[in-house]
Protein backbone atom coordinates (compact mmCIF):
# COMPACT_ATOMS: atom_id res chain seq x y z
CA UNK A 1 0.00 0.00 0.00
CA UNK A 2 1.32 3.43 -0.89
CA UNK A 3 0.50 6.56 1.15
CA UNK A 4 -1.44 9.40 -0.44
CA UNK A 5 -4.41 9.67 -2.75
CA UNK A 6 -5.09 7.19 -5.52
CA UNK A 7 -5.28 9.99 -8.10
CA UNK A 8 -3.01 13.02 -8.33
CA UNK A 9 -6.05 15.16 -9.16
CA UNK A 10 -7.48 14.42 -5.71
CA UNK A 11 -4.22 15.50 -4.10
CA UNK A 12 -4.23 18.76 -6.08
CA UNK A 13 -7.87 19.46 -5.24
CA UNK A 14 -7.15 18.86 -1.56
CA UNK A 15 -3.90 20.81 -1.21
CA UNK A 16 -3.89 23.39 -4.03
CA UNK A 17 -4.74 26.23 -1.64
CA UNK A 18 -1.40 25.68 0.14
CA UNK A 19 0.82 25.84 -2.96
CA UNK A 20 0.91 29.64 -3.58
CA UNK A 21 2.20 30.44 -0.08
CA UNK A 22 4.73 27.61 -0.27
CA UNK A 23 6.01 28.90 -3.60
CA UNK A 24 6.27 32.46 -2.28
CA UNK A 25 8.19 31.30 0.79
CA UNK A 26 10.58 29.24 -1.35
CA UNK A 27 11.27 32.18 -3.67
CA UNK A 28 11.89 34.54 -0.75
CA UNK A 29 14.22 32.06 0.94
CA UNK A 30 16.24 31.40 -2.22
CA UNK A 31 16.33 35.12 -2.99
CA UNK A 32 17.73 35.87 0.45
CA UNK A 33 20.44 33.26 -0.06
CA UNK A 34 21.32 34.36 -3.60
CA UNK A 35 21.09 38.11 -2.95
CA UNK A 36 21.93 38.82 0.68
CA UNK A 37 21.21 42.39 1.66
CA UNK A 38 23.06 44.62 4.06
CA UNK A 39 21.63 47.68 5.77
CA UNK A 40 23.44 49.89 3.23
CA UNK A 41 21.96 48.03 0.26
CA UNK A 42 18.44 48.37 1.70
CA UNK A 43 18.77 52.17 1.53
CA UNK A 44 19.35 52.05 -2.23
CA UNK A 45 16.55 49.67 -3.28
CA UNK A 46 14.17 51.22 -5.79
CA UNK A 47 10.68 50.24 -4.69
CA UNK A 48 8.87 51.97 -7.54
CA UNK A 49 6.48 49.70 -9.43
CA UNK A 50 7.84 48.05 -12.56
CA UNK A 51 6.54 49.26 -15.88
CA UNK A 52 4.25 46.76 -17.54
Amino acid sequence: MRPGHAEVTQTLKTYAHVLPSMQREAVETLGAIAYPQTKDSLDTIDESPALA
